[in-house]
C-alpha cells in the first residue's frame, strides 16, 4: 500500500508504519538502520544492497516495490511529466496494477468496482470528471 510522507523523520516512521500496518506482517528492506525498530513488532528480514545482495533463500527481496517505482517513473516520463497534484493518483493506480497481478479478469472487475464505490474512489472520479469538463483527465484510459 502506498502512502505519501513529507519530511519523514526517524521518530516518525514507527507512528507512520504501526498506522498501515498490522503488527507481525513481513516486512522486507534494506539494511538501512532506520528500519531496525521493526524486528520488535514485526518479522523483519533485510537484504544488504551494499554487499551486493539483492535476494535471500525464502522469496526475501525489495524488488516488488523498486519495480512499482521503476514502471512509474517509465510510465510518468511518457507524459513529460504529471502535475504533482496528480501524482498520488498516479502512484495508486500503479500500485493497483501490481495488486492485480495474477489474479483472474473477473477478480480484476471486482476490485475494480470496489473501490470505485467507496468514498476515496468516489472522490478520485470526481476529481476526474471535473477535470475532463476542461478538455482533460489526468489518468490514461479513465
Amino acid at each position: 500500500r502506498d502512502y505519501k510522507v513529507t519530511g519523514v523523520q526517524t521518530c516518525a516512521l514507527p507512528i507512520l508504519i504501526e498506522s498501515q500496518v498490522v503488527k507481525g506482517t513481513n516486512l522486507y528492506t534494506d539494511e538501512y538502520n532506520i528500519y531496525n525498530w521493526l524486528n520488535n513488532d514485526y518479522q523483519h528480514e533485510t537484504v544488504n544492497h551494499g554487499g551486493g545482495e539483492y535476494a535471500k533463500e525464502g522469496n526475501i527481496h525489495v524488488n516488488t516495490i523498486e519495480g512499482l517505482w521503476k514502471e512509474l517513473r517509465k510510465w510518468i516520463r511518457s507524459y513529460n511529466g504529471v502535475n504533482k497534484y496528480y501524482l498520488p493518483l498516479y502512484v495508486s493506480l500503479a500500485e493497483f496494477f501490481i495488486n492485480q497481478n495474477g489474479q483472474t479478469r473477473m477478480d480484476q472487475f471486482r476490485n475494480t468496482l470496489k473501490i470505485c464505490c467507496s468514498d476515496k474512489g468516489r472522490q478520485s472520479l470526481s476529481v476526474m470528471r471535473e477535470h475532463g469538463k476542461k478538455g482533460f483527465i489526468p489518468l490514461c484510459g479513465v
